[in-house]
C-alpha cells in the first residue's frame, strides 16, 4: 500500500518536488547565456524580459575562519570567481552587498567584471534596500543576503512571504526572484559549484 503523501507527490512536477527538497538538492547551474541559466535537472531559468526584474540573491563564499570580520577561504575565493564567470553573460546594473568582509569579497570579482559599483545597505533597513532595487527595474541586480534577514526581505521584495532554505551549507545556495513589479513573482532555489 502506497502511503497518501507519495501518492500526492507522484502527481506533482518533478520541479515542485525537489523545490519542496524532498528527494534531494535544488537544481545545479551549469552554464549561462545571454538568454538562460541551464540547471542540471534539464530545465531552463529565462533570464527576463522587458517586464520582469531578476533579483539573484546569494550568501557569502565560504569564509576563512580567522577574525571577527573574516574574508574568504581558498574554495571561497574560487566560488567567487566562478560566481563571476557563471553571471558574465547576464545584464546586472545592481550589486548590493552588506558591509561584511565575506559578501564584499564574494561579489567583488563581479562587480570589478562589470564594472558595477557594489552599494552597501544596512540589514536594519531592508526597505531602504527594495526602494534602491524597486528604481532600477526592470534591470537584474544580484545582493549577498544573510539567513536572518532572507524570510523579511524576500516578503518585501514579493509583497508575499516565501520560504527559502537557509540552512548550511549556504555558499552553494542561489535564490533567484523573477517579479513583474505588478505583485507577481516567483522564486527559485539553485545551486552553483565553486569551481566548473
Amino acid at each position: 500500500m502506497v502511503p497518501k503523501l507519495f501518492k500526492f507527490l507522484l502527481l506533482l512536477p518533478v520541479s515542485t518536488v525537489s523545490w519542496l527538497g524532498l528527494f534531494g538538492q535544488s537544481p545545479l547551474v551549469i552554464r549561462t547565456d545571454t538568454s538562460a541559466l541551464y540547471l542540471s535537472d534539464s530545465s531552463r531559468l529565462s533570464l527576463g524580459s522587458l517586464n520582469e526584474q531578476l533579483v539573484f540573491l546569494l550568501f557569502h563564499a565560504e569564509e576563512d575562519s580567522i577574525g571577527l570580520d573574516p574574508g574568504l577561504s581558498v574554495p571561497g575565493r574560487y566560488r567567487a570567481l566562478n560566481l563571476k564567470h557563471l553571471m558574465r553573460p547576464v545584464d546586472l546594473r545592481g550589486c548590493f552587498s552588506t558591509p561584511f568582509r565575506n559578501n564584499i569579497l564574494t561579489l567583488h570579482p563581479l562587480a570589478e567584471d562589470k564594472r558595477l559599483e557594489t552599494v552597501y545597505y544596512d540589514q536594519g533597513d531592508l526597505p531602504a534596500l527594495v526602494a534602491h532595487i524597486n528604481r532600477l527595474f526592470p534591470a537584474a541586480v544580484i545582493v549577498a543576503i544573510h539567513p536572518q534577514t532572507t524570510p523579511p526581505l524576500l516578503e518585501l521584495l514579493a509583497g508575499k512571504p516565501y520560504v527559502a532554505d537557509t540552512s548550511q551549507p549556504r555558499a552553494e545556495k542561489l535564490l533567484v526572484m523573477s517579479r513583474d513589479g505588478k505583485g507577481k513573482s516567483s522564486l527559485r532555489q539553485l545551486r552553483y559549484l565553486f569551481r566548473q
